[in-house]
């Protein structure tokens, strides 16, 4: 069981059942320290708007303007593994740059009221 395993338990692709499909999204995300239903229902919001530069939840690209005002340091460790891997607890927490809320809340403006039971499972079951 790889990477692909924890997508596609997300994309409901796993397995046939769709609670096996939670179940097993439920461990394999707790392994890495993932919030399961959080990034479930991001990843789905990511392939719906998907290189939508306002609506994208995970992908928000820098204009060359504003690329070029950055200093050499920063656009260098910006684009540059392993950085974005290492952004990635920081983007859990807080979102992509402009967007308010957290994976871990289900308060958060990410969520629609439907989805917020899901976050709250994952919660109860990681505590």
């Amino acid at each position: 069981m790889g990477i692909r395993t924890l997508d596609n338990c997300g994309h409901g692709s796993f397995s046939n059942n769709p609670k096996l499909n939670s179940v097993m999204g439920h461990l394999l995300h707790s392994s890495i320290l993932v919030p399961y239903h959080g990034w479930r229902i991001s990843h789905r919001t990511h392939h719906q708007n998907h290189g939508h530069v306002e609506n994208d939840e995970s992908w928000h690209p820098l204009s060359e303007k504003v690329y070029k005002t950055l200093d050499k340091a920063t656009q260098m460790l910006r684009f540059t593994l392993p950085f974005p891997m290492l952004a990635y607890p920081f983007y859990l927490w807080s979102r992509s740059p402009g967007k308010s809320g957290s994976h871990f809340d289900p308060n958060s403006d990410l969520f629609v009221p439907n989805q917020k039971k899901f976050v709250i499972r994952y919660q109860l079951c990681s505590s």
